[in-house]
């Protein structure tokens, strides 16, 4: 009887460490990789209308600084503004299977979390610097195709009129199963004209 109970308890902890197994997700996650690959990039500039001032004692001068007056003279600076136009910027993605299966939803949906872009001003000197922009959960479909729009720069970060800023662009991305989508950086130009920043 000794010898039966002891076959009952082997048997039971066969059971109970084989459950787990079997209520787990099984997906092998070499079947889910997935890329994604830029389609589209639509990167308008930065505009903007600048209404001028005149110099104090020269009034048929237009300037936009003291620079532009002669000398002894000033820029009446209260006439001096400037509307910056700030276009969205937008990407198509394209969400590719990289084995078989990894086409298969929703599993290998990827959610877009952020895209961080880091801005450098070169050849100015302005420190590069960084900014997340939250892309609140966009979902690319396995298989299938998807565009984000965003705002290249906010109106606090342009420090420059009349120049070019170098951007690169980075996606922060998972599967709906959780695996990290990497993509190489994405490189793009701003260009900022007519606006006073």
């Amino acid at each position: 009887m000794r010898r039966a109970n002891r076959w009952w308890v082997v048997c039971a902890v066969a059971v109970m460490l084989a459950v787990p197994a079997c209520t787990e997700n099984t997906l092998d996650q070499d079947d889910q990789d997935v890329a994604l690959e830029i389609t589209s990039f639509d990167a308008p500039p930065v505009t903007g209308d600048v209404e001028v001032g005149t110099c104090q004692n020269n009034p048929g001068i237009e300037c936009l600084n003291n620079n532009n007056c002669p000398i002894g003279d000033v820029c009446d600076l209260s006439a001096v503004s400037g509307l910056c136009t700030i276009p969205a910027w937008s990407f198509g993605l394209a969400n590719l299977p990289l084995s078989a299966g990894a086409d298969e939803s929703p599993f290998n949906d990827v959610i877009l979390n952020n895209l961080i872009i880091t801005y450098d001003w070169s050849p100015l000197a302005i420190a590069p610097f960084t900014r997340t922009i939250g892309l609140f959960g966009v979902v690319i479909p396995a298989g299938g195709n998807g565009t984000i729009e965003f705002p290249p720069i906010s109106s606090g970060d342009l420090l420059a009129d009349d120049t070019a800023v170098n951007l690169t662009l980075t996606l922060d991305a998972k599967t709906v199963a959780g695996i990290d989508v990497n993509m190489p950086p994405a490189q793009g130009t701003l260009f900022i004209s007519d606006c006073i920043p």
